[in-house]
């Protein structure tokens, strides 16, 4: 058995039909957010810069292995 309510007046179930689609939008949105920055957060960082690596050759030595080498030097 079939009960329609005919007390809602069409401009109530436009705005129903409204609100529920708004919803819907929303969580699609937030979907597709959360998916980007999870892609974003663990995407692969590419190369890293090792100490030493931009320099020319002959200029590697870190201030520390410097001072290290003067120390045992004199």
């Amino acid at each position: 058995m079939i009960v329609k309510n005919y007390d809602k007046t069409p401009s109530e179930t436009n705005r129903r039909k409204k609100v529920k689609m708004i919803i819907l939008i929303v969580i699609v949105l937030l979907l597709a957010v959360g998916i980007t920055m999870c892609k974003i957060m663990t995407r692969d960082k590419g190369v890293e810069i090792e100490a030493g690596d931009f320099l020319p050759a002959g200029k590697d030595a870190t201030k520390a292995e410097k001072e290290k080498s003067s120390r045992s030097e004199g």
